[in-house]
């Protein structure tokens, strides 16, 4: 006697491999829901620049504590522009005192020479330091290539 195999129908086919591809897609997307992180399993200080995707985190979603703070003064010790409260001085020719709405004593900062406008640069040296007992203040002081006492525009950056 002979046996001939019995192809199986269409239908049949595209039952068993619709039930094949359910039965994959919800065994990875169960693999892919366990292997997610949460907050909640994050240690702090345990993420560093490199974990992050490049612009995935903006200023504006920073801590207020975390953003530095700037300030653009002018050669005549205006404040062009800068952060909320922030205030500025000219001592007297080529020295300045800027004033935060914070504790910035303890703080890193770094100024640069810089025209307010949009001209040709000038040259010079800046230096800053914390004002002495006034722990909200910075004294700057800035020269001309000389090392002559000299008005000039700067950026200032605090960064807390």
């Amino acid at each position: 006697m002979t046996t001939t195999a019995k192809r199986p129908s269409s239908t049949t086919v595209l039952l068993v491999c619709g039930l094949v591809a359910a039965l994959m897609v919800g065994a990875a997307g169960g693999a892919v829901g366990a292997s997610l992180v949460t907050s909640k399993q994050i240690k702090d200080g345990s993420l560093t620049g490199a974990d992050l995707a490049i612009g995935s985190v903006t200023r504006d979603r920073l801590a207020p504590d975390a953003k530095p703070m700037v300030a653009v003064v002018g050669a005549n010790g205006i404040l062009v522009r800068g952060e909320p409260g922030v205030e500025s001085v000219r001592l007297g020719e080529g020295t300045y005192e800027v004033r935060f709405p914070v504790t910035v004593s303890s703080c890193d900062f770094s100024a640069t020479i810089g025209q307010t406008q949009a001209i040709n640069p000038v040259l010079g040296m800046i230096a800053v330091a914390p004002r002495h007992q006034e722990p909200e203040s910075l004294f700057v002081a800035t020269t001309n290539a000389s090392g002559d006492y000299q008005n000039r525009g700067f950026f200032l950056f605090v960064y807390c």
